[in-house]
């Protein structure tokens, strides 16, 4: 596992970050380009790339700085670092499997990522991006070199969030271009515009739940004291809060609220692992990340897409990172 030390004074400075992590941004944006494409085709390309220089000039005064400083520091097109940042919009994340105890104590927030990813470039590349001198304050996001948006985050003292992924009926990738088109956001540049903008909790929930987004997507929110944490299930347009019960609150890979009945059926086995998450963290059993990473190693849970592991409360501002079969770290935060 590496880390990665930025600035934030307006656009965060990559450059001289990046250096070290040259070679394997540059491997791991070009192996999302041909996921992409796989998924797409030749023919799905120009749409794609239409449709992410849409929202680069939608979000030029956010994140455009950061796609061509990034496009330097690797030594790649600004559209190839565009269209990794997009990876999580325009393909399937597979079988994530999150859950925060919150019930008497300071948060605990734990997840797996899964991602269907060719190789072990995600398990081998895993990153950690500490953010300091944002507007609401310092941040680090588990993620990938090159990858400037958020999928899990902790913001010492505010928040902590992750994305599961979700389908939602009839929605195609067509929609989504559109969308883009109408200046939606991607669901990591969403998370990561929480980081910088909101100072708490609350305010966290309140952006989650109302930006307009590229894709459908469960997002799971901590915060600092007793009893705080939600799952926002998100359409682009549409949200449902769905609070802790029991001490605790868990999301797979399906909708849960009824609002939302209409739409896809889990996948990856997403009823079983919701009930046995829920079954196993009601009360708040599990109180550390070595009982987090102790759950989530079960053979339901740990999968061969399983890239890496986090525990991480924002009450303490501690993070904990395990990357399967290659141990774990505490990181600071």
């Amino acid at each position: 596992m590496k880390i990665i030390d930025v600035n934030h004074d307006g656009a965060i400075e990559w450059g001289a970050a990046m250096a070290p992590f040259r070679d394997a941004a540059g491997a791991l944006l070009q192996a999302f380009e041909r996921t992409v494409q796989e998924a797409f085709g030749l023919a799905g390309i120009r749409p794609l790339l239409q449709g992410a220089q849409a929202l680069r000039a939608a979000f030029d005064h956010l994140y455009g700085s950061e796609v061509e400083g990034l496009a330097r520091a690797i030594g790649v097109a600004p559209d190839a670092v565009l269209l990794g940042n997009l990876a999580y919009d325009l393909t399937n994340a597979a079988a994530c499997s999150t859950f925060v105890a919150a019930g008497d104590g300071p948060p605990l927030h734990a997840r797996n990522l899964d991602w269907a990813f060719p190789g072990k470039l995600l398990r081998e590349h895993t990153t950690v991006v500490r953010v300091l001198g944002s507007p609401a304050g310092r941040y680090s996001m588990v993620g990938w070199p090159g990858l400037f948006g958020a999928l899990t985050a902790i913001a010492p003292g505010r928040f902590s969030v992750s994305v599961n992924f979700v389908a939602q009926a009839g929605d195609q990738p067509a929609h989504a271009f559109a969308r883009a088109a109408k200046g939606y956001w991607p669901v990591p540049w969403a998370v990561r515009a929480a980081l910088d903008q909101c100072a708490d909790y609350s305010a966290a929930i309140e952006l989650l739940g109302t930006v307009r987004l590229l894709s459908p997507v469960l997002f799971t929110v901590a915060g600092i004291h007793p009893g705080e944490a939600v799952v926002i299930e998100r359409t682009p347009d549409r949200q449902v809060v769905r609070p802790l019960s029991r001490g605790s609150v868990c999301t797979t890979n399906h909708y849960v609220s009824a609002e939302y009945r209409e739409d896809e059926p889990g996948q990856w086995d997403s009823e079983a692992r919701l009930a046995l998450l829920e079954s196993e963290t009601c009360g708040s059993r599990v109180r550390d990340a070595e009982g987090s990473f102790r759950l989530l190693s079960r053979p339901l849970f740990l999968r061969e897409e399983t890239q890496h592991q986090v525990a991480m409360s924002a009450a303490s501002g501690t993070l904990f990172v395990r990357i399967p079969g290659r141990g774990s770290w505490k990181v600071e935060t």
